[in-house]
């Protein structure tokens, strides 16, 4: 891995540090909506409703876009930060690290195509009814007491799956570059 400029570095961490601004502002806004409304589905609060509001702006977005592209750049620029730092790992370390994130990356692939097949599942009935809104379609099997938001859910399981690839892939291409130069990636 190539050592980043300083330049690099502080452009890293300056996108880190917003990145995490934006995920608890998102975070304390869907913590506060909880607590002063009454939330049928969770998430819904995070998809049903634009910032800013399009009467402001002609470019809107809702929270939870800001959060899913909040997490991508925090969780890329928190591991190119700290290459360093996680290259003195002990190799036991580093390949459990691997392990997670395969296993978090499986785990929510299948989260993700459930939610994709039973999303497009409820989308085709309600466009045979006549009731097309996606982004009010929930989860309600089976029989769930509050039910999910299916764009809320897509979206944080995509998150962590992606998330979990990425993370997969920085520990493996450690590996491998600590095995092309001949030492353990703890002594790179």
């Amino acid at each position: 891995m190539s050592e980043l400029s300083p330049g690099a570095r502080a452009a890293l961490r300056v996108v880190g540090y917003i990145s995490f601004g934006i995920m608890m502002t998102v975070v304390w806004y869907a913590l506060l909506t909880s607590l002063t409304e009454k939330l049928t589905e969770v998430g819904s609060n995070l998809v049903n409703v634009e910032w800013p509001p399009a009467s402001v702006s002609p470019v809107y977005l809702q929270p939870i876009t800001f959060l899913y592209i909040a997490s991508f750049a925090f969780v890329f620029c928190l591991l190119e930060l700290n290459k360093d730092r996680i290259r003195t790992l002990p190799p036991w370390v580093l390949a459990l690290s691997k392990f997670f994130g395969f296993l978090v990356a499986v785990v929510f692939f299948y989260e993700i195509c459930y939610n994709f097949v039973l999303w497009s599942g409820e989308i085709a009935a309600g466009a045979i009814e006549g009731n097309l809104k996606p982004d009010y379609l929930v989860n309600t099997f089976p029989a769930l007491v509050t039910p999910w938001n299916l764009v809320y859910a897509t979206r944080v399981w995509s998150v962590l799956c992606i998330a979990g690839v990425y993370v997969f892939w920085f520990f493996n291409r450690l590996e491998r570059r600590a095995m092309a130069g001949g030492a353990p990636a703890n002594q790179l």
